[in-house]
């Protein structure tokens, strides 16, 4: 009689013990099969976020102070203050050609800011309007200060961009527009505020908001000695998607709502103004230019070639790969990762045991069937082979099951895996907003204080993931579990097959 019609013939006879063992395996591979398929569906996640979000570097002037040939220290004559004077390469439309000519590279984005008193927008109030309230209250605790708040709480950030849709804002969808469209390269005096700002002024698309550059602003001087004037006109209004802790120490400039975009040439227009005021004209400068390229994966090659370019002293810019929008979504699908490699672990662990338990049973029991194979001149490879084909059998019955079973739930589990995720995230974050404290004492101190009040860009983290088992993943099930069963079942039949016949029916 043949190796496999004694293996099938057992299986016919031992019914219970081997839907035993088949319910065991059907449980331990669809399990198997279900990690499988969360951990590569996060790892797929991790790989598509890092195409969303790690497909830039970005460019900016060197800020190390300390470098002489870069920076020279002087005395602000309003301020008083030490202050430092950028005599380096300056980021301008000269470089940026430069670099956007490396092969690779698809779009740039780039950033400027400046500051404008807006006398008729009603901003949402902070500790300006909270100091302007108090000097209405005790005027004569402001006498001989410098200090306006009625004008500093009227002051609207302007943040300038060629292609607002590209800045880290937007793109992450921190900031998500509700109504009109985005800026282009091409406009001119347009611009962006949010919904909460124009609910509160009653504006709406097409609206203007004039803006005005006056002594105050540029050298603490009079408010009312208005150098010019800018009229903007709304071409889009966004929404706010991440929340941010406000308080009476959170300044106007720094509130999410207050945020207004404008065109990069109309805010170039204004620096250049600003700079002639002074007595300079350095054309057309920018504080930060974004570059994305098509491969993300050839990021370093071609940072590595744009600082080989000549005709540029690299040393005054600062060139790395943007990735914290890609590092702020990471988190939830690396930990998804995290526990699907511990779960695929674990689960070939407690699948060693109880095959370790069962087959050593199992073989046990069969000692006297072994004992009169071999006796009547069949080979122990011969009997070895019949046990480890009766497990295979019921293996490939139990993959098959668990495959129906796996590719039914895996997609549920593996996003109940990633909401768990989430909101575990969410209930930290909520966290960080309470139980503010009064501002500290030491100067070192008030950098982390006033960051708690501050924005930040952060990505969109995923809320659904596609969890699905595939073929792969099934024969890869298919293979660990039939290398285990193959040394378990060797393993568990070796020590009575080494035995003698006389032995081993000696023992019964």
């Amino acid at each position: 009689m043949g190796v496999w019609t004694r293996a099938t013939l057992y299986i016919k006879r031992n019914k219970r013990r081997c839907l035993l063992l088949l319910l065991i395996l059907t449980i331990i591979s669809s399990t198997l099969m279900v990690c499988f398929a969360v951990w590569r569906s996060s790892q797929d996640g991790i790989e598509e976020l890092r195409k969303t979000y790690g497909s830039n570097f970005n460019m900016e002037i060197n800020n190390n102070f300390e470098d002489s040939s870069l920076w020279e220290s002087y005395t602000d004559p309003i301020t008083g203050a030490e202050s430092y004077n950028y005599k380096g390469t300056r980021l301008n439309d000269d470089v940026i050609d430069k670099v956007m000519s490396v092969k690779g590279i698809k779009a740039v984005c780039k950033e400027v800011e400046t500051t404008l008193y807006f006398g008729n927008l009603e901003f949402i109030p902070g500790l300006h309007a909270s100091e302007a309230e108090l000097k209405k209250s005790d005027p004569q605790s402001f006498e001989g200060e410098a200090y306006n708040p009625d004008v500093t709480a009227k002051e609207g950030r302007l943040l300038g961009y060629s292609r607002s849709e590209l800045s880290d804002y937007f793109r992450t969808n921190s900031y998500e527009l509700v109504e009109g469209r985005h800026l282009t390269e091409q406009d001119k005096d347009k611009i962006l505020i949010s919904d909460v700002l124009a609910k509160k002024n009653h504006l709406a698309l097409g609206d203007t908001i004039c803006g005005e550059q006056n002594k105050y602003l540029t050298e603490l001087g009079d408010p009312s000695e208005v150098i010019y004037k800018k009229e903007f006109e709304i071409v889009g209004i966004f929404h706010v998607n991440v929340s941010q802790v406000i308080s009476e120490y959170t300044l106007e400039e720094e509130i999410a709502a207050n945020y207004m975009f404008a065109a990069c040439s109309t805010i170039q227009e204004l620096r250049q103004k600003d700079a002639q005021l002074q007595g300079v004209n350095n054309g057309p400068l920018y504080d930060k230019v974004s570059f994305f390229v098509y491969d993300p994966g050839k990021m370093n090659d071609i940072i590595k070639v744009v600082c080989e370019i000549e005709g540029v002293n690299w040393d005054s810019f600062k060139i790395k790969p943007d990735d914290t929008a890609y590092q702020s979504s990471l988190k939830p699908l690396q930990n998804m990762s995290k526990i699907s490699i511990f779960m695929i672990v674990f689960v070939l662990v407690i699948c060693i045991i109880l095959l370790v338990l069962i087959l050593r049973m199992w073989v046990g029991t069969r000692r006297k069937e072994m004992g009169i194979l071999l006796s009547i001149g069949n080979g122990r490879r011969s009997i070895a082979g019949q046990f480890l084909i009766e497990g295979l059998l019921i293996l490939a019955i139990s993959v098959v099951l668990s495959g129906i079973l796996a590719t039914g739930v895996s997609n549920g589990i593996g996003n109940w895996m990633l909401s768990g995720v989430n909101q575990q995230g969410k209930k930290s974050s909520e966290k960080l907003g309470k139980d503010i404290q009064e501002p500290p004492a030491a100067a070192e101190d008030m950098q982390a204080f006033n960051q708690q009040f501050q924005i930040e860009s952060k990505a969109k983290v995923p809320e659904t993931i596609n969890c699905h088992v595939t073929i792969l993943i099934i024969l890869g099930t298919a293979g660990v579990l039939s290398l285990v069963l193959a040394v378990v079942t060797i393993l568990s039949a070796r020590e009575i097959l080494k035995l003698k016949p006389k032995e081993i029916l000696s023992l019964l």
